[in-house]
């Protein structure tokens, strides 16, 4: 499972250097297949570095239109 979250995190970073925004972006077309639903489903994981390692991720990739929001 750690393996799997530590890759996804290398194509968000990549995402994120290119600057991709919008519809070009990974995290875009990740949110729009569900996959934060699962990311979010994954807080509730047992394993307490599963937790923090989806945390990290969910708030470093896609809590930007919070923020953005008056």
């Amino acid at each position: 499972m750690i393996e799997i979250l530590q890759a996804l995190t290398v194509i968000l970073d990549f995402d994120h250097s290119c600057g991709l925004k919008g519809e070009q972006s990974f995290a875009y077309q990740f949110e729009v297949e569900t996959g934060l639903d699962q990311l979010e489903a994954l807080q509730k994981h047992p394993n307490i570095t599963v937790f923090n390692a989806v945390d990290a991720m969910i708030s470093k990739y896609f809590d930007e239109d919070e923020d953005q929001q008056p």
